[in-house]
């Protein structure tokens, strides 16, 4: 009896201290820094490829899963990143280093991980044609962007369209 009530007792002194260390590890993880980030993640279809785009293998339309991280909102900062994840194990991500995405073609920072990881070297360019709602805030629950890439996945000349459906991430 003794032998369990000693295993009774290190158990229930184990439990105490997990419970007083489950309250700072859930402080912890709701940190400020991580409640005030402000990312749209969601699906749509890169369509209307150019014929360029064929080389590497793109053709009409392809699924993604998206991020979208749009600048000044929380924490973000002042760059606006888009990143598409494609069905066969393959990333592309862009950023606009500063600034706002807009009706015209912006240069951007691109690259795409997949077996390895590399930065485009022939400069994509990026522009948004719809976004709804019109201003995208802090608490907005969903967003539609549809855009335009010309040199998209750094293949020259190769120009797509994609049209995206987001929801806030909490």
């Amino acid at each position: 009896m003794r032998a369990i009530s000693g295993n009774v007792a290190g158990l229930m002194v184990r439990l105490t201290l997990g419970a007083a260390v489950l309250p700072v590890a859930v402080l912890s993880a709701s940190s400020p820094a991580s409640a005030n980030e402000v990312e749209f993640r969601g699906g749509g279809y890169v369509r209307n490829f150019s014929t360029e785009c064929a080389v590497s293998g793109f053709t009409d339309p392809v699924y993604v899963s998206s991020i979208y991280r749009p600048r000044k909102l929380g924490t973000n900062g002042d760059a606006t990143r888009i990143s598409f994840f494609f069905p066969q194990f393959y990333a592309t991500s862009y950023e606009l280093p500063k600034g706002k995405l807009g009706n015209t073609f912006k240069k951007v920072v691109g690259g795409a991980t997949g077996t390895a990881t590399y930065f485009f070297s022939k400069n994509p360019r990026m522009r948004l044609t719809a976004v709804t709602p019109a201003k995208v805030k802090m608490r907005t629950p969903v967003v539609s962007l549809s855009g335009e890439i010309k040199n998209f996945d750094g293949i020259e000349d190769c120009k797509a369209d994609f049209d995206l459906s987001l929801r806030l991430q909490p």
